[in-house]
């Protein structure tokens, strides 16, 4: 199976046939259609704005609205070759290890 990706692309709407999403029309007026899936990133709040509000059941439409985030909304784990580098002001820091706080378990990185 083949995956096609783009990028400095805006969606303006979802192409939705039959109930189902199958493909994008995006703002500079291309679209595109796909065989298996439609991926997206965009935040829930913002998904229900780009088909029309039938496409959605009111179940959906009532769980977006009164959705709230809670304090974490997703983590992500890297495995790099080097440490990541953050660019600030007067130059950059680095992230060097975990350590403990020693009583709560908590994982406390440290950036030198």
């Amino acid at each position: 199976m083949a995956v096609q990706s783009w990028t400095n692309k805006t969606i303006a709407r979802l192409i939705v046939d039959n109930g189902k999403c199958t493909g994008v029309e995006c703002s500079d007026g291309s679209s595109y259609k796909a065989e298996k899936a439609v991926l997206s990133t965009i935040h829930i709040k913002h998904l229900v704005d780009m088909a029309p509000k039938e496409a959605f059941g009111e179940d959906f439409l009532s769980g977006v609205e009164t959705w709230k985030a809670g304090i974490t909304l997703f983590a992500t784990h890297y495995a790099t070759t080097e440490p990541p580098k953050f660019p600030v002001a007067g130059g950059t820091i680095s992230f060097r290890s975990f350590g403990d706080d020693g009583d709560s378990g908590t994982r406390i990185a440290r950036f030198v």
